[in-house]
């Protein structure tokens, strides 16, 4: 486990990238953008099958508030493609997109 803080970009994305995994183990989180960073790096994410986690993440990185199920996650191996496939439909683009359409609706 590592602690860092005032880091650059550069840095951020060089932590994510040499991870094996980003534990995210909240309780209650807004958006969770750590998740979606890591995941931009091809780096997996476990994190408790809360909202808005079990709205992002694919079931088999989501786990129950148990050290059993947790210790599992972390031990299982996933694929640096399916980490990066969810991150592709949270860009900023799309992003935009999706609240531009919903604006429109509105009028």
């Amino acid at each position: 486990m590592i602690y860092e803080s005032d880091i650059t970009d550069e840095k951020l994305v060089a932590l994510y990238s040499n991870a094996e995994k980003l534990l995210f183990p909240s309780h209650g989180e807004g958006f969770g953008r750590p998740m979606l960073e890591s995941l931009a790096c091809g780096t997996p994410v476990v994190a408790y099958d809360k909202r808005p986690m079990s709205e992002i993440l694919p079931e088999d990185m989501l786990v129950d508030e148990d050290v059993e199920f947790m210790k599992k996650a972390v031990e299982s191996k996933f694929e640096d493609e399916v980490c990066r496939g969810i991150a592709q439909k949270y860009t900023w683009n799309k992003t935009a997109e999706k609240t531009i359409m919903t604006y429109r609706k509105l009028e």
